[in-house]
């Protein structure tokens, strides 16, 4: 499905699946697009679960911020409660993509709009800016994430005019009050586990 000429994958287990589905966003800092683990990941999910899952391609920063690709978002989500009950939807995510589960999550609620019935995710991004001191303990220990690199990917993502500590760039900084159900996944080696944990 092309939404504002952003690509929105649907997939549906062969045996037609379960009425549950995922909304997957994947993780690349908000600029890197989605990789072979991805896939292999998902694949696995869905032989083993049955879920139904919708994966979007959203608009990447630099290029883009994250008011255009909520905008994208938005409409996808639109068209999903339209077809589908939003009991039966989950958004999951790793990395951004956690942050993108979450913040997400909280601009719909924000908003009086329908929630998903769970929030998973997987080692989020939380904080933009990524400052916090403690960071810089694990970065030695970390093998995917420096320190510099995610600080500019998070000033991207918040475009020229906003501020990486804003919310939905960091929804750490946002209430997760009247949220559904939610799970988190984080390990001890990686730089976001000090805001996810």
């Amino acid at each position: 499905e092309m939404i504002d000429g952003f690509l929105n994958y649907h997939i549906t287990p062969k045996n037609g699946g379960s009425e549950q589905r995922i909304v997957y966003f994947h993780g690349g800092g908000y600029v890197f697009d989605i990789v072979k683990p991805h896939w292999d990941f998902l694949t696995k999910l869905v032989q083993r679960t049955g879920v139904k899952l919708t994966v979007p391609i959203y608009p990447l920063a630099p290029e883009h911020d994250w008011k255009v690709s909520y905008a994208v978002i938005m409409k996808l989500y639109d068209g999903l409660i339209n077809r589908e009950d939003p009991a039966n939807l989950v958004f999951m995510g790793d990395s951004a993509g956690g942050g993108w589960s979450l913040g997400l999550a909280q601009m719909l609620r924000d908003q009086a709009r329908p929630l998903p019935c769970k929030l998973v995710l997987l080692s989020p991004w939380l904080d933009g800016k990524a400052d916090d001191p403690e960071m810089a303990k694990i970065e030695p220990n970390d093998r995917i994430i420096s320190l510099d690199g995610i600080q500019s990917m998070g000033r991207w993502w918040a475009g020229e005019d906003g501020d990486p500590k804003d919310f939905p760039v960091s929804p750490l900084y946002a209430s997760i009050d009247n949220l559904p159900p939610m799970i988190v996944f984080t390990g001890s080696h990686d730089i976001l586990h000090v805001d996810a944990n």
